[in-house]
């Protein structure tokens, strides 16, 4: 049985949400966790804060973020991240799965930090650059 991930942001959740006719009045955790568990698939909600949503109705939280992330084409950056690590570690869980999604949110929002670092207006080949860069840094915190 195949694994799914969905990369919605705000306004495609919005509108999946009402389709599943899904109350979006109550917390945007709340509401897209509903969509995981009613489609029966993992949500990455791309928001301010990596927040992953799975079908049993637990969910991942990642408080790290940056402003270069609301530039238009970061969210194809990190979905492509994610799938390169799907396409690596082969998960066969959606707990696996979510935690490949949550580590490609981390990532995604380091490479951000690290490029508003080196530009003013940092943009998502900005961010696509330093993915190697923020891969490297985590490598050797865990050699710490």
């Amino acid at each position: 049985k195949g694994l799914t991930i969905l990369t919605p942001h705000h306004g495609e959740a919005l509108r999946l949400a009402e389709s599943l006719a899904i109350d979006t009045s109550e917390s945007e955790h709340v509401w897209v966790s509903q969509i995981a568990r009613k489609l029966k698939v993992l949500v990455a909600y791309k928001s301010a804060h990596g927040f992953i949503a799975l079908p049993d109705g637990t969910f991942f939280f990642s408080d790290t973020t940056a402003s270069a992330l609301a530039t238009a084409g970061t969210g194809d950056v990190l979905a492509g991240l994610m799938g390169s690590l799907i396409a690596r570690h082969s998960p066969t869980t959606h707990k696996q799965l979510a935690h490949i999604a949550m580590g490609a949110v981390i990532l995604h929002s380091l490479a951000a930090q690290l490029s508003e670092e080196n530009s003013v207006n940092a943009t998502a080949f900005d961010i696509a650059h330093e993915i190697r860069n923020a891969i490297s840094i985590l490598q050797n915190l865990g050699e710490e």
